[in-house]
C-alpha cells in the first residue's frame, strides 16, 4: 500500500493589492489639488509593507501658497448718499457733446442728490475728449433713473465747455450747491 499523499501546504494569504477604483480615486484628485493651485506633496509612510491591519498607503498633504501682502492702496471710500448712474444715462448725457470734441464717457460716473432741491440730482461723470487729458463735469437731472427722458444742466465749467445742454444758471439750481463736490467724490 502506498501512503496517501500529504495535504497541501497552507497558502499563503494573497498579498494586498491597491483596488483600481482606489487608484482612479487617488489620481483625480490629485488632478484636482494640482489642477487648482495648490501644492501636493505625496509622502510614504515609513513601512511599505502590509501589517495585520492591510497595506499602507501614501498620505497626502497640501500646502497653500503664501499669500503676498497686497501693495495697492485700498479702494476709495465712497461718501454715503451716492448713487451709480445707469449707463444709459450717462449716454444720454453723451449726446448733447459738442461737436468735434471728441468726448467719449470712461464709464466712472456718480450721482448725489442735492441737499437744496430735493428733485435735482448732480451727476459727475468723468470722460475722454480729443487733445485734452481726462477730464470730469459735473450736470444737474431730474432723474438718474434708466429710462426716463429728462434733461441735463451743465453745473460746472468743464460741463459748460463740452456740452451743449442748458446753463445751471438759467434755473434756481446753484453751482455752489454742496452735493456738487460729493457728487465728485461719488466717481466710481
Amino acid at each position: 500500500m502506498t501512503d496517501p499523499p500529504p495535504p497541501p501546504a497552507a497558502a499563503a494569504p494573497p498579498a494586498p493589492r491597491k483596488t483600481r477604483l482606489g487608484l482612479i480615486i487617488a489620481a483625480v484628485a490629485v488632478a484636482l489639488l494640482v489642477c487648482c493651485g495648490i501644492a501636493v506633496a505625496i509622502l510614504p509612510t515609513a513601512d511599505k509593507t502590509a501589517d495585520s491591519t492591510g497595506p499602507t498607503s501614501p498620505i497626502l498633504t497640501s500646502t497653500t501658497p503664501a499669500v503676498e501682502p497686497s501693495t495697492s492702496p485700498p479702494p476709495p471710500t465712497i461718501p454715503a448718499g451716492c448713487e451709480r448712474v445707469p449707463p444709459e444715462k450717462i449716454a444720454d448725457l453723451m449726446l448733447a457733446a459738442v461737436e468735434d470734441a471728441g468726448m467719449s464717457a470712461t464709464g466712472r460716473a456718480g450721482a448725489y442728490r442735492s441737499t437744496q432741491h430735493t428733485e435735482v440730482w448732480f451727476v459727475a461723470v468723468e470722460f475722454t475728449a480729443t487733445g485734452v487729458s481726462t477730464q470730469v463735469g459735473v450736470w444737474a437731472t431730474n432723474s438718474i433713473d434708466a429710462g426716463t427722458t429728462v434733461g441735463f444742466w451743465a453745473v460746472d465749467g468743464t460741463a459748460h465747455e463740452f456740452s451743449d445742454w442748458g446753463d445751471v444758471e438759467d434755473t434756481v439750481i446753484s453751482p455752489t450747491d454742496p452735493a456738487v463736490a460729493k457728487a465728485r467724490a461719488c466717481l466710481r
